[in-house]
């Protein structure tokens, strides 16, 4: 499981403070980016996987984070991520998210999923960065998947 960074098509000079109020409406008349943002605003994977302020807001690509998770010069983006078969170096689904660590967790679950709908599979081990340890995403994979914990070796 990971995800990768994409860089949205969006500027910081076009953007406002998350805090002011935006009518979101009336630019969604004129926008098709803001309709579609308008129109997911209660998918995990979207607005609803974070109950925090975002520090700008894109008035052409609300939907787009602003991010400075790679430690350089903040920007608009997506998160593109992938479940993968490491073995095999086959990836089995793909999910498009808003560039938070919340959002990342909830596509891991969508995924893992509709991997198992799709395909049959049920997942054995995940390798996986630390930020898809949370408590609750642990507690799913093991109570809920039935997966085994496994300790990385040194």
């Amino acid at each position: 499981m990971d995800a990768t960074l994409i860089a949205a098509d969006a500027n910081k000079q076009h953007s406002v403070p998350g805090s002011e109020a935006m009518d979101w409406p009336a630019l969604a008349a004129t926008r098709r980016s803001v309709q579609e943002y308008l129109d997911t605003l209660d998918e995990a994977a979207w607005d609803a996987a974070s109950e925090v302020e975002p520090k700008f807001i894109s008035r052409s690509d609300p939907a787009a984070q602003w991010t400075g998770a790679l430690r350089a010069h903040a920007f608009f983006a997506y998160a593109d991520n992938y479940l993968i078969d490491l073995k095999a170096a086959v990836i089995f689904d793909v999910e498009a998210t808003r560039a938070i660590r919340q959002a990342e967790v909830g596509a891991a679950k969508t995924m893992i999923k509709r991997t198992a709908h799709r395909f049959g599979l049920k997942l054995t081990r995940l390798a996986a960065d630390s930020g898809y340890g949370s408590a609750s995403s642990l507690n799913w994979l093991v109570e809920e998947q039935g997966s085994k914990p496994t300790e990385p070796s040194a």
